[in-house]
């Protein structure tokens, strides 16, 4: 439990840096967009596809933690109400 919550704000920061990096490809493939048309399209598939999957991954491994925090949580409450 304490090494999940100590992970919690890595994963988080992770995510804050994806949120940032997905703006940052969004602003490139405008720019390039304006002055190269026909290779920004696939270009721009290819960086969305890898965004997406990264941030999916990120929210993965986030929820993952959450449910073991929360069977960790359970397991607590039950040895207490047996006492």
């Amino acid at each position: 439990s304490n090494k999940i919550l100590q992970e919690a704000p890595t994963a988080r920061k992770a995510l804050l840096d994806n949120h940032s990096n997905l703006h940052k490809v969004a602003d490139y493939c405008q720019s390039k967009y304006l002055s190269d048309t026909r290779s920004v399209i696939d270009e721009s598939k290819a960086l969305t596809t890898q965004a997406l999957a990264s941030v999916t991954y990120q929210i993965n491994n986030l929820a993952t933690s959450l449910l073991k925090i929360l069977d960790a949580q359970t397991v607590q409450l039950k040895q207490i109400d047996h006492y």
